[in-house]
């Protein structure tokens, strides 16, 4: 997706293990009855966003090299299912807060958002709807979703449109916990889908308990 600034938007993501994101894909392709404007494939791939932002291509390399490193300080991600949100014609898992990607989505805002490119003013439009949090990291950050108005989610489907028979059901499952384990790059597609993946880091194993024998 191109952006005002000749810059490009990109998202900073966490990809989950591989039961998981073969859950994604088999609801996502479920959905596709109802009408998605997505299908997973290569490109667009089930994932979570810590960070969407806007980057010039100057600046592309470093944001690589500080990702990388973040990857290498951080574990596997274990989360929660919570359960399932529609809004905005978007379905989507919904995952505990816990502290660990909470620490993980400060250090890429912190790290990253130095880099980041001015943000485009059509990002503000909608905001003064928004909470006090969401306005004031849109100023700072160019993206509402940090801190505590961070959700952690993960989409599998945006319908084209309004559909009544579609609902927020554990039809949907409900073995949606697990693992996200590593941090990725994309450029931004349609719909805040990824696209072009331009980097791929793998976070630390999480470590074996006491005891522990194979």
């Amino acid at each position: 997706m191109k952006v005002g600034f000749n810059a490009q938007a990109y998202i900073v993501a966490l990809l989950p293990e591989h039961k998981l994101d073969e859950s994604a894909r088999e609801l996502n392709e479920r959905l596709d009855e109802h009408g998605s404007e997505f299908i997973f494939n290569d490109k667009v791939v089930p994932h979570m966003s810590l960070y969407m932002l806007q980057i010039h291509s100057q600046h592309l390399d470093e944001i690589v090299i500080e990702l990388s490193g973040i990857a290498k300080r951080y574990d596997v991600i274990d989360l929660s299912f919570l359960g399932w949100r529609i809004r905005n014609r978007y379905l989507a898992a919904m995952f505990a807060r816990t502290r660990e990607v909470t620490r993980l989505q400060r250090e890429v805002v912190d790290r990253l958002n130095p880099l980041r490119a001015e943000t485009h003013p059509d990002s503000f439009i909608g905001v003064k709807s928004a909470t006090v949090i969401e306005q004031r990291n849109v100023e700072q950050y160019g993206w509402k979703s940090i801190g505590d108005a961070y959700d952690p989610h993960m989409t599998v489907a945006r319908f084209i449109e309004e559909d009544s028979s579609v609902s927020c059901s554990d039809s949907y499952g409900k073995g949606f916990d697990g693992s996200f384990n590593r941090i990725a790059l994309f450029e931004m597609g349609s719909s805040g889908t990824t696209s072009s993946q331009v980097a791929n880091f793998a976070l630390k194993p999480l470590r074996e308990m006491p005891g522990t024998v194979e």
